[in-house]
Parts: C-alpha cells; structure tokens; sequence
C-alpha cells in the first residue's frame, strides 16, 4: 500500500531571493510568504512604502527588512561618523520602514498593495495581533545589533531601544528557520 502524503498547510509561497531557502520553508510549514512590494497609507496617498518580506502566520507577522551593505573598516574600529552612518544604514532605516508598516496596519491605512511586478495584490491582516520586525544583514554586526548599546552611544537619533528592530545574520536566520 502506498503512503499518502500530507500538503503542508498554506496559501501562497512565492520563492524570496533575498531570504530563499529559510523563508520559503517557514512559509511552506507555517504561513503565507509575500516579498518585495510596495504600498501606500491612505493618510499619505503621495508617497510610496517598501517591504522587502511578511511572512504572516496565523495571528503573527514577521516583517523582515534585508540590507546587503557592510560595515568599512573605519566602522569596524569605531570611526564615529562611519559606524553611525553603518547603523542609521543597516538598523534603524530598517527599524522605521517595519515600525512604519506596523503603525499603518494597526490603524487601517495600508493601501494600493503591489508585487514585485507592479501587480495589485491583497493581504489580509486582519487576525494579525503580533508584529516582529526583524532586519537582516549580510554581514555579523556583533554588539552594534543591541539596541541598549545603540541608545547608551547615544547613535539612535529619534528611536527608543524598543523600537529597533531584532538584527541578525542570514546565516543567524537559517538556524531559526
């Protein structure tokens, strides 16, 4: 007798180039995948968001934020300007694109979603309760990622410590996924 086999539970997976294999097996075991789209808060009909990827999952969103830049040498050894150029660049730029869209979907105003190639597609959040920003770096960025020590640097300009994202590795995300 053959075994029949069980179709993961899922709605769409579409294949992220940025997060590749962790996502999209995260999206085939436990959710929907959407990467690269663009959309806009109806407050502000002008202007135009970018979300690299959600990943939304019963009544959780995992809304990640990919960065391929690196930290120069000067960062590394604690130049001021570049290391607080490396930080605004890869953790808190990602940090207020994923605190924005949270912002917009807890009020309502995500409006004119579109994939990749410009197409209208509708995400439903509404059983989402939860949010987890998280940005993901090519690069280890050690003890910078801590949002306590960016805050003791006095390096986050307007954010609070709770409102940078997690920041971790691709390498850190597929041990997760």
């Amino acid at each position: 007798t053959g075994k029949s086999r069980r179709t993961p539970r899922f709605t769409s997976c579409v294949e992220s180039p940025r997060l590749g294999a962790p996502a999209t097996r995260w999206s085939r075991a436990r959710g929907r995948l959407s990467r690269s789209w663009t959309w806009r808060r109806s407050d502000t009909a002008d202007v135009v968001f970018e979300t690299d990827n959600l990943l939304l999952a019963g009544q959780f969103a995992l809304i990640i934020e990919s960065k391929s830049g690196k930290s120069s040498p000067p960062g590394r050894r604690g130049a001021e300007d570049s290391l607080q150029r490396h930080i605004d660049e890869l953790i808190l730029d990602p940090s207020r694109q994923a605190n924005n869209l949270i912002e917009a979907i807890k009020s309502g105003k995500v409006t004119n979603i579109k994939n990749s190639n410009g197409q209208m597609i509708e995400i439903d959040f509404s059983e989402t309760n939860y949010y987890i920003p998280i940005s993901i770096t090519i690069e280890n960025l050690g003890l910078l990622t801590d949002p306590r020590n960016i805050v003791k640097a006095g390096m986050n300009k307007e954010l609070q410590a709770q409102d940078i994202n997690l920041c971790m590795t691709m390498t850190d995300l597929e041990c997760v996924f």
